[in-house]
């Protein structure tokens, strides 16, 4: 390729790559709008998008298929109302920071949880997750951190009738840290490499940390 031709297609790629910098966009979800339901704001954002939620009651299930972050001012709720799963998250790099996430189902057959996990590099921080079955589940999802989270189970349950409130499975790489944990059965980490645990605090559970067939 001619150098002429070579600075012109670098160029090129340049303004592209502007353009899609460019063109994410950050959107609000409050009482007084422009958004009012937190999941018709998730169908209208892009890939890239941030969107911002401010305090009020949101209800889940909520399904979020494409790279966004979740900003919660003032402890947003998402309620799941005890049925499913209340956050699933199925896209790479999604960040949600700030939430209340409370109410699952009950149903270990079905791994309800607070958040479901199914890609890689996720952040999942400064959470509060309350009354799930299931905490924190990620299945494949490489590479993601699980930081600064306070998590507790349905005390209500028998500890083995209770889910584990984080559970990583096939996940390698995934940093879990300074989260508080309590009133579930196990942290545990099935078929994973690489995994760090630091500084989490675990009481009125069945084990504190379960591996099992993981390495490093």
């Amino acid at each position: 390729m001619c150098k002429s031709c070579l600075l012109i297609f670098i160029l090129i790629a340049g303004v592209l790559l502007s353009t899609i910098i460019n063109a994410s966009q950050t959107i609000q979800v409050s009482s007084d709008g422009p958004f009012k339901y937190l999941d018709l704001a998730i169908e209208k954002a892009n890939a890239g998008d941030t969107i911002e939620v401010h305090s009020g009651l949101y209800y889940g299930p909520l399904k979020i298929s494409k790279q966004l972050t979740l900003i919660g001012y003032d402890w947003p709720v998402i309620d799941g109302r005890n049925q499913g799963i209340v956050v699933e998250l199925s896209a790479p790099n999604i960040r949600l920071k700030g939430f209340i996430i409370k109410n699952s189902g009950i149903s270990l057959s079905r791994e309800d949880a607070g958040i479901s996990i199914n890609a890689p590099g996720a952040v999942i921080e400064n959470n509060r997750i309350q009354h799930v079955l299931f905490g924190v589940y990620l299945r494949q999802a490489h590479h993601s951190i699980i930081r600064n989270n306070v998590i507790a189970g349905k005390e209500e349950l028998a500890i083995p009738r209770r889910g584990d409130l984080v559970r990583v499975w096939y996940s390698d790489s995934v940093l879990i840290e300074n989260n508080k944990i309590q009133h579930g059965r196990d942290v545990i980490i099935w078929f994973s490499k690489g995994s760090i645990l630091r500084k989490n605090r675990m009481t009125n559970a069945r084990y504190g940390l379960h591996f099992m067939y993981s390495d490093d």
